[in-house]
């Protein structure tokens, strides 16, 4: 799993480095599991808003998991603390891969069941 980070209006540090790597590197088992091939490419986008907001929901973070072949799993989220919005986008892309996970199961099982009734 290759990881690009892309950064707005904050400085990426180390530390928020090891942080995207350890909580958006941990969906790859959650990828392993159905994805043949090992081309599995995350890019994370994360931004503090423009210097307006002063309160609220300050931070956004973005994840785009590409998979093999043109699919593409989106999730965003914001949050009042920038580690707060990496979890929730970590959370959310999860729910994602679990939806696509089904749809893909499914997809194989209604093949095989025109198959059988033919």
């Amino acid at each position: 799993m290759k990881i690009t980070i892309k950064t707005k209006n904050i400085e990426l540090n180390q530390a928020i480095q090891d942080y995207i790597d350890e909580k958006i590197g941990a969906i790859e088992k959650l990828v392993k599991s159905f994805e043949e091939n090992n081309d599995i490419l995350v890019e994370v986008e994360i931004e503090k808003d423009s210097g307006h907001h002063h309160k609220g929901l300050v931070f956004r973070t973005e994840a785009q998991l590409e998979l093999s072949g043109k699919n593409l799993i989106r999730a965003e989220a914001w949050g009042e603390d920038l580690f707060g919005s990496i979890v929730k986008t970590k959370k959310e892309l999860e729910i994602e891969i679990k939806k696509y996970k089904v749809k893909k199961i499914e997809k194989v099982r209604q093949a095989k069941q025109d198959k059988i009734e033919i």
